[in-house]
Order: structure tokens, then C-alpha cells, then sequence
């Protein structure tokens, strides 16, 4: 997909000066709480006259002030607002929109596969741990070393497989952000961290009188 820009016969209203338009491929929106964050940030940087943000498309259509901003900028705005503009060369005559679209759907379609395949793999570590801590007959060890060697599949599902979360939850956070990657954030960090302390503190958790299964 290629970028698109073109010369419309407005100007801008205070400035008088010739508005500019750029349709950008946006990666990583899931929601209308990512199209709205992606649009505030646009339209707050100077030089932009209005941003509109498409989700089936996954596209931002940008008016703007050439003189007071240039793509860089536009690009560096909805960087800012914790999501990636897809780099590809131009070409010397724009692609059709038949050929962008499914540009689009081929990218859309490989990142619910990535989703899926972290989904499934987490689901399937996580039954794992189960059917060994619930195994018939007791575990095949103590629930203190145990716990300590099942910490090391859920570390892996929380911060390899869940990474996609937690980065877009620390981009937004500097900006006082919150979305369901936030929700999701903090439900399965809570359950870690709850682990993490049974785990490396056994003693502190026996002495409070909860269990030590997690």
C-alpha cells in the first residue's frame, strides 16, 4: 500500500493557505477507542486542519498545512498516540483501490493469525500447569518447588505472548490513556504478581493464612 496525497481546492480558513491531504496505512487499532485516541492526537498537532480515522480500512485521512507540517509530523502524531504507520515505497503511479484493500486485509489477516496462535499457545500452557498442579494423586512434586518451576511458563505467556498488550498499555499510560488492553493489563498482571509473591515468599503468604496453591 502506498501513501496518497493530494491537492484539494480548500485553503485553510485562518491561514489561506493550500491544504494538502495524506491517507497513511495505520497499524495496530482494534477498536473506536483507538480511532478516536488516533484522531485527538492528530488534530491536536499544529498544522493539521482534521484527521479521520478509518477502522475497516485501517487508514487516516489528514488535511494539513504543508508550510506548518509534513508527513514526518503526521506520522510522529499517531506514533505518539501508541500506534505504527506501515512504511512501504511509493510507486510511480498509485496502486488501485482494489490493490490497497487487499493490502490491508492480507496485513489484517496475518496479525489474527499471530493473535491466535498467542491465544492458543497461552490457553494450551495454562491447561498444562493445571493438569500438573491438579495431578491425579498429588503433584509429582511439593507446592513450593512446584510453584517455583511454574513460574517459568507463566512468565513466558505474560510477558512474551501477552507483549502485544503491555506495549500499547505503556504507550498510553505517559498520556493518562486507559482501553481494554489496560483491563487486560491488569487482570492477568494481577493474577501474575499474586503467583510471583506465593512463589518468592512462601513464608510471608503461610503466615498470613492463605494457601500456597495458585
Amino acid at each position: 500500500m502506498t501513501d496518497i496525497t493530494l491537492i484539494p481546492p480548500a485553503t485553510a480558513p485562518t491561514t489561506g493557505a493550500q491544504l494538502m491531504e495524506i491517507i497513511l496505512p495505520v497499524e495496530g487499532m482494534t477498536c473506536a477507542t483507538c480511532v478516536a485516541r488516533i484522531e485527538r492526537f492528530l488534530n491536536r498537532a499544529d498544522g493539521v486542519a482534521s484527521a479521520s480515522v478509518n477502522l475497516a480500512t485501517e487508514q487516516a485521512a489528514v488535511r494539513y498545512d504543508p508550510g506548518r507540517i509534513d508527513r514526518a509530523g503526521i506520522v510522529g502524531a499517531i506514533e505518539a498516540a501508541g500506534y505504527d504507520v506501515r512504511t512501504q515505497q511509493r510507486t510511480a503511479a498509485a496502486a488501485s483501490a482494489d490493490l490497497e484493500l487487499d493490502a490491508v486485509e492480507s496485513a489484517r489477516a496475518a496479525e489474527q493469525r499471530l493473535l491466535l496462535r498467542d491465544g492458543v499457545a497461552a490457553t494450551a500452557i495454562g491447561l498444562a500447569m493445571m493438569a500438573v498442579a491438579f495431578w491425579p494423586g498429588g503433584p509429582p512434586l511439593a507446592m513450593e518447588p512446584l510453584n517455583l518451576v511454574l513460574l517459568a511458563p507463566a512468565t513466558f505467556v505474560q510477558f512474551v505472548l501477552g507483549r502485544r498488550f503491555l506495549a500499547r498499555v505503556a504507550r498510553g499510560l505517559p498520556h493518562g490513556e486507559l482501553s481494554m488492553d489496560t483491563l487486560v493489563v491488569l487482570g492477568t498482571g494481577a493474577a501474575y504478581l499474586y503467583s510471583l509473591v506465593i512463589t518468592l515468599f512462601p513464608a510471608v503468604v503461610q503466615a498470613a493464612g492463605l494457601p500456597l496453591a495458585h
